[in-house]
């Protein structure tokens, strides 16, 4: 679909972390993204998240979809519920487990994303899910933060356009803020503002690109580094330069 409906949007941002080492190969080879849904439905001709039961999100066995970040968490999830464990490294690099208080931040994780899952498929059935899609946020002070503190302050934050896309969904990010009850969870779908000072995030499934020159080039200087580190620890592959 063409992006005529992203005319009006304001300045928007991409945020990943150094250690994201997927993120950081692909968008460093044309300085584009593409989300996984999108990718799914039109690349590979197939049905994507969006046509997995809510069962099959929970139990982790996704068949021949592949995996975003969102659904490695809820993999995880799934090994830990059923008795397993997770770490990072295998051999013959050493191999750390999990400790308790990872296992359960990321069940709590798994749960919030089934929960919202749940409500876009009864609330917002048009809207990505938010689990085979890209963030955007708005390219101001209160955007740039939410990505920071989100992603960390060593992320890449790079400044994009939506070149195309399949749908399209605005909601405020305030509505996740505290303990989540179900009344926030339709305020998120609803694309309503929580309060006078929304922090809008945009959940698109489509193709995005970096438009600033010189944050591609800090990139590309930093991806060939992060997929050596990966491929030979499988775990955090450190800060990048400045």
């Amino acid at each position: 679909m063409p992006s005529d409906d992203t005319k009006e949007l304001p300045p928007l941002i991409h945020g990943f972390e150094a250690e994201d080492w997927l993120a950081c190969w692909n968008m460093h080879l044309r300085g584009t993204l593409v989300s996984l849904d999108y990718a799914n439905e039109t690349e590979f001709g197939q049905s994507g998240i969006r046509a997995l039961s809510i069962d099959t999100l929970r139990s982790g066995a996704f068949g021949e979809v592949s995996p975003s970040p969102r659904m490695l968490c809820l993999w995880q999830a799934a090994i830990i519920r059923g008795g397993g464990w997770i770490g990072q490294g295998v051999p013959p690099y050493p191999t750390r487990k999990a400790s308790p208080e990872e296992c359960q931040r990321v069940v709590r994780q798994a749960d919030i994303e089934l929960r919202m899952e749940e409500a876009r498929r009864d609330l917002a059935v048009s809207a990505p899910s938010r689990i085979g899609c890209l963030y955007l946020a708005e390219a101001t002070l209160a955007g740039r933060k939410m990505v920071s503190h989100l992603k960390g302050h060593d992320a890449f934050v790079m400044d994009v356009r939506i070149t195309s896309h399949l749908r399209l969904h605005r909601a405020d990010a305030r509505w996740l803020e505290g303990s989540l009850a179900d009344e926030q969870i339709a305020g998120y779908w609803s694309g309503s503002p929580r309060y006078e000072t929304p922090v809008w995030e945009y959940l698109i499934d489509g193709i995005i690109e970096c438009t600033d020159e010189e944050q591609l080039s800090r990139l590309q200087e930093w991806a060939p580094e992060a997929g050596r580190r990966a491929s030979g620890t499988q775990g955090r592959i450190g800060t990048p330069r400045a």
